[in-house]
């Protein structure tokens, strides 16, 4: 028998075991990489939407075109969007019961409040 000639797979890796691992591990980081994460609006400032199907968060941008659509006289039956965890949502216009705005110095004031409520009740 010959020897195959270059370019010509032979059925085994040309590259050491502990190469295929760290190249395997590579291409695992850069999916991770690419993977979405979750924005700053998510952590930071966003707006709740709340209703029958419970709340959702979202960016003011969202928040604010979602207040447009349920303010209007003639509002749209059902519409879409994006929320901050990229889910893609659709709702009828009339399961929207509020919304409002949420950043950290009000989520912490909330908190605050909420420990004075409970301290009160324990005395």
């Amino acid at each position: 028998m010959h020897a195959p000639s270059r370019g010509i797979a032979t059925g085994r890796c040309a590259l050491p075991g502990n190469q295929v691992i760290q190249m395997m591990m590579m291409m695992m980081w850069k999916t991770i990489e690419r993977e979405p994460t979750l924005s700053w609006q998510t952590t930071q400032e966003f707006v709740v939407v709340w209703g029958e199907f419970g709340t959702l968060r979202v960016s003011r941008a969202v928040g604010s075109w979602i207040a447009d659509m349920t303010g209007r006289r003639l509002r749209p039956r059902w519409i879409e969007f994006v929320d901050n965890a990229g889910s893609l949502i659709r709702l009828q216009t009339t399961e929207i019961q509020g919304l409002y705005d949420s950043t950290p110095r009000q989520r912490a004031r909330q908190r605050a409040h909420n420990f004075t409520l409970d301290q009160e009740f324990e005395e």
